[in-house]
């Protein structure tokens, strides 16, 4: 196990500290700064939000700008990208770790073979990387990636990241504003048709496949959609997920779960 110095601690807890009183617009893009890149000796950081199941994926913070644009000119490719990215497919898989070092989680011949280090190479010169889970669940991912050109990262530098990331992670659950309890989501009013919408959402269906599931048509769907983004202060639908999430309004009441939709529905 690596040990620490107080140096190391003191370095953190920094870290945190920001984490802590950032705005919650502002969480947790605003980390991914040099002040983060200096703590891992890192040429470049990035935080990046990406739902498998739907299709989305967006940057919400890096360092440097001008490095990081790069890697997100064309969201096509930037998402092919990061859904073959072994981190994600870690984490897609229900794996738990804080943090992991990309080149651990296959062999390194594997890793420096892999579609996703040579876009990492084309794109911004980067070869080593580490993930720091800010949080995941199935298909949903929102992290912050530390990367190198060229020097491996240490056992102490992941130990630190694993640390960071258990505190990022105990903050993410934490930063809601005070009148949306994750007990009750009180001050956000979903109807039962609205909170179907969104737990199909959430399973990756697309407005069609909602659609045929619920019964009802594309545009109802659509002015389901267009309420739940403004009930949550969300963009997209890839947000009002992550948002109702941490409200705890995505634990389904009995009887509320869409039944009977088949495979082939769900892709379309």
């Amino acid at each position: 196990m690596a040990r620490f110095s107080l140096s190391d601690y003191r370095q953190l807890w920094a870290v945190a500290s920001r984490a802590i009183t950032c705005e919650q617009s502002e969480f947790p893009g605003t980390l991914a700064d040099a002040d983060l890149a200096g703590l891992f000796q890192a040429d470049a950081v990035d935080s990046c939000l990406i739902d498998l199941r739907t299709g989305q994926s967006r940057q919400v913070g890096g360092h440097p700008a001008e490095l990081v644009a790069l890697c997100v000119e064309v969201p096509s490719e930037f998402h092919a990208f990061l859904s073959g990215h072994p981190a994600v497919r870690y984490y897609q898989r229900g794996g738990d770790e804080p943090a992991v070092n990309s080149s651990e989680l296959t062999s390194r011949r594997e890793w420096r073979g892999s579609p996703s280090f040579a876009y990492l190479r084309e794109h911004g010169g980067m070869g080593e990387q580490l993930v720091i889970r800010v949080t995941g669940s199935p298909g949903l991912v929102c992290g912050i990636a530390v990367m190198r050109a060229v020097t491996p990262f240490t056992d102490l530098d992941l130990g630190m990241a694993k640390e960071l990331g258990t505190v990022l992670s105990g903050l993410h659950l934490l930063r809601r504003p005070p009148h949306l309890s994750a007990e009750s989501g009180a001050g956000t009013r979903l109807t039962p048709r609205e909170t179907q919408v969104l737990i199909l959402w959430q399973d990756g269906l697309t407005g069609g496949a909602i659609a045929r599931r619920l019964g009802i048509t594309a545009r109802t769907v659509d002015k389901h959609a267009e309420n739940l983004r403004r009930k949550l202060g969300t963009p997209d639908r890839t947000s009002a997920v992550v948002r109702a999430q941490s409200l705890g309004l995505l634990t389904v009441p009995h009887g509320l779960r869409p039944e009977g939709l088949s495979e082939q529905d769900g892709r379309d």
